[in-house]
């Protein structure tokens, strides 16, 4: 289980880490973005996160805990 720090730190490291206009983890995603955290949820979680169908629309950071959180991934 993450909690919401490990999962941002999760999201900046899968989208290439912070840069000069702030962190991946704060900012909305596309749909790449979205498949590079999924990927790295997919890592870091196992085969359960394949299983969770909202995590093929989401677009920030609240959304993606929300859906985790709802799922017992994130405290």
């Amino acid at each position: 289980m993450l909690n919401t720090t490990d999962l941002k730190t999760l999201i900046d490291n899968a989208l290439g880490g912070p840069t000069a206009s702030g962190s991946p983890s704060e900012r909305d995603w596309d749909s790449l973005d979205q498949l590079e955290i999924t990927t790295h949820l997919h890592d870091e979680l196992g085969d359960k996160v394949n299983e969770i169908d909202a995590l093929n629309s989401f677009e920030t950071f609240d959304q993606l805990v929300a859906i985790l959180r709802a799922e017992g991934f994130v405290e």
